[in-house]
């Protein structure tokens, strides 16, 4: 699963932008920004992408305790609120649990504010979400390599063809950019799924030496 860069690949506009809260402080006011329209129709489409999940959710002691996003547009939902890999969607006494998968969905949210917060406290907070994340590292030998925290600095290697995936809006129009493409990297149509849903594009692979 990719987490693709903030642009709105022609969605639909119309909708009120989100406010997002960082729950971090006891006391005084919350952190807060709001998305712009082109973020918040990628967190739409994100949600709806999410799996449904049983887990609890949980946020107790002080510190940083998640991301919480309201609007008016909130699909179905008054708030929502991710932390530790879970979402809950609320409206009223009703709620859903989703999962998120790595965790991305709060390390985006938390991204799209990075200007508004304090660089001290958004360090802190990256480090908290991520603390347990795998890292690529580059391709190296016919392999990648990957770096995780969760027991110590640990790294593991796996066999990768170098390879990255591309979304066009409109095909027709790079249709010789596609061919050269597939003529010379071996480029060929497929469907891959982000964070914000299942693209039709290209899988094109890196050149060989």
């Amino acid at each position: 699963m990719g987490l693709l860069p903030p642009t709105c690949f022609g969605l639909e506009t119309g909708i009120e932008p989100f406010r997002v809260e960082l729950d971090a402080f006891s006391g005084r006011e919350n952190p807060h920004w709001n998305l712009s329209i082109c973020e918040a129709e990628q967190f739409l489409k994100h949600i709806r992408s999410l799996n449904g999940t049983e887990t609890e959710f949980v946020r107790v002691g002080l510190g940083y305790r998640g991301i919480i996003v309201r609007g008016e547009d909130l699909e179905d939902y008054d708030e929502i609120l991710i932390y530790k890999g879970i979402v809950l969607a609320q409206r009223g006494n009703n709620s859903s649990r989703f999962t998120d998968d790595g965790r991305l969905l709060e390390l985006w949210l938390l991204n799209t504010g990075k200007d508004n917060l304090d660089r001290n406290l958004y360090s802190q907070i990256v480090s908290q979400i991520g603390e347990k994340m795998w890292i690529f590292d580059s391709h190296y030998r016919g392999c990648a390599r990957l770096w995780g925290s969760e027991r110590g600095l640990t790294r593991a290697s796996t066999a990768f063809s170098p390879s990255f995936y591309m979304y066009l809006k409109d095909p027709p129009a790079h249709r010789e950019m596609i061919e050269a493409l597939e003529s010379r990297f071996k480029a060929e149509e497929c469907s891959f799924r982000t964070i914000f849903g299942t693209f039709q594009g290209h899988k094109t692979m890196q050149a060989e030496k």
